[in-house]
C-alpha cells in the first residue's frame, strides 16, 4: 500500500486525496540521475536539477572504450507513443490559439490605423479619440506578441520533445 506523504496514512491506487488529512496525493517517479522521488508531471528533479524526461544511460567499458546504450523497454516505448500523441494535440492547440491571437492583433492594428485616418482634428473629442486608438494599438501589439510567443513555444518545446521521443522509438525498433 502507498502512504500519504504528510500523515503517512495508507491509501489505494485510485485515491486522489488523503482521507485523513486531505492532502492531494500526487503520483511520483524516480529521477534517473539521483534516485529522488519527483512528481509524475515534473520536468526537472528538485534535488539534482536534471531533466527527469531524459532516458537513463547505461555505460559499459571495454578496453578503454566506453559504449553508451540507452536503456529502453517495451513499456517505455508505449509510453513515448502516448506522449507523442499528447504533445501533438497540445502543439496543434497552441498553434491555433497563437495564430488566432496573431490574426486578431494584426486586424485590430489595421483597424486602428484606418480609424486614425478618420479622426477630425477640429473636433473637441480628438484627444479622447487618439487615446482610444493608442489603447487599441497597445492591445493589438499585446495580442500579436502573445500569438508569436505561443507559436515560438510550441515550435521549440513540443517539436523537440516529439523528435526526441520519435528518435528513441526508431532506435529501439531498429535494434529489435
Amino acid at each position: 500500500m502507498k502512504k500519504c506523504p504528510v500523515c503517512h496514512e495508507e491509501y489505494g491506487d485510485g485515491a486522489t486525496y488523503c482521507e485523513k488529512c486531505g492532502t492531494k496525493l500526487v503520483k511520483y517517479r524516480t529521477c534517473p540521475h539521483c534516485g529522488t522521488l519527483v512528481p509524475d508531471e515534473a520536468i526537472f528533479c528538485s534535488k539534482c536539477g536534471k531533466s527527469v524526461d531524459e532516458i537513463e544511460e547505461v555505460t559499459s567499458g571495454t578496453n578503454d572504450i566506453q559504449v553508451v546504450e540507452k536503456k529502453l523497454d517495451r513499456g517505455t516505448i508505449v509510453q513515448y507513443k502516448r506522449e507523442i500523441e499528447v504533445y501533438k494535440t497540445k502543439r496543434v492547440t497552441m498553434t491555433i490559439i497563437g495564430s488566432a491571437l496573431l490574426t486578431i492583433g494584426l486586424v485590430f492594428f489595421i483597424l486602428c490605423i484606418y480609424w486614425l485616418s478618420r479622426i477630425d482634428l477640429d473636433t473637441s473629442d480628438a484627444y479622447s479619440q487618439y487615446m482610444a486608438l493608442f489603447c487599441g494599438i497597445v492591445f493589438s501589439e499585446l495580442a500579436v506578441d502573445a500569438g508569436i510567443a505561443l507559436l515560438i513555444i510550441q515550435a521549440a518545446v513540443f517539436a523537440k520533445k516529439i523528435s526526441n521521443r520519435e528518435k528513441a522509438i526508431h532506435d529501439f525498433e531498429s535494434r529489435q
